[in-house]
C-alpha cells in the first residue's frame, strides 16, 4: 500500500468552533499549518447532525499529521466504509425499544 492511497477518516474535534476552523483551513489549497495537509482535503460526509464531526478523504501520513492537531480529540478510520476492520457479532448487537410518547 503506498502512502498516497486515500482513505475514509472520520475526524472528531474538541470543539465546535474547533471543528470550524479545522474544517475551513482543510477545505483550502496550500496551507501552512504544520498540523493539516497542504492540499484540499475531500469531505465526503459533513455529519450535520454533529457539529464536531466529518468523514475525510484522507492518506495515513495525513491522518497521523492532523492527530497531532491541539484541536483534534480523534481521528480514525470511519467504521462505515471498514465493517471489515470493525466487526461486532451479531450476538452483541440489539435494540432496546424506547416508549413512544402519547401526543
Amino acid at each position: 500500500m503506498s502512502d498516497t492511497e486515500k482513505k475514509y477518516y472520520q475526524l472528531g474535534a474538541k470543539t465546535e468552533a474547533d471543528w470550524d476552523a479545522i474544517h475551513a483551513v482543510m477545505m483550502q489549497d496550500g496551507t501552512l499549518d504544520d498540523n493539516i495537509p497542504s492540499r484540499a482535503v475531500d469531505c465526503v460526509n459533513d455529519m450535520l447532525h454533529s457539529p464536531t464531526r466529518s468523514i475525510y478523504l484522507l492518506t495515513d501520513s495525513e491522518a497521523e499529521q492532523l492527530a497531532n492537531h491541539p484541536g483534534i480529540l480523534f481521528i480514525h478510520l470511519d467504521p462505515g466504509f471498514y465493517p471489515e476492520k470493525f466487526y461486532i457479532p451479531p450476538e452483541e448487537l440489539f435494540c432496546v425499544p424506547i416508549p413512544r410518547q402519547r401526543q
